[in-house]
């Protein structure tokens, strides 16, 4: 019983995750990502590469990746570095997840 209630809420969280981010990309201002789009690759490969760096603190994790999202937010717009951000998360976790086994 409690897997399926886990499974239940998984499914709840990456719907409303998806919900939320096509509800941004509706609003996006693309003429900011097409300027900048060589930009925007190397950006989204710096915060691939910040979530894979993390280091050990003790019991906590840290990684610089917070100092790159907030750099893309004035460098983009908002909602472009939201786009961003989940997709390198998205892409990380997926790695973790090949690695671990």
């Amino acid at each position: 019983m409690k897997e399926k209630i886990r499974k239940l809420f998984r499914f709840a969280v990456i719907s409303a995750g998806a919900f939320l981010l096509f509800r941004a990309y509706e609003e996006i201002n693309y003429t900011a990502l097409n300027t900048n789009l060589s930009t925007g690759l190397l950006f989204l490969a710096a915060m691939i590469a910040a979530e894979l760096s993390q280091v050990n603190l003790g019991k906590y994790r840290v990684s610089s990746e917070f100092g790159l999202l907030y750099s893309m937010i004035f460098i983009f717009h908002h909602q472009i570095a939201l786009i961003i951000k989940v997709i390198s998360a998205f892409l990380s976790e997926i790695y973790y997840r090949v690695r671990s086994g």
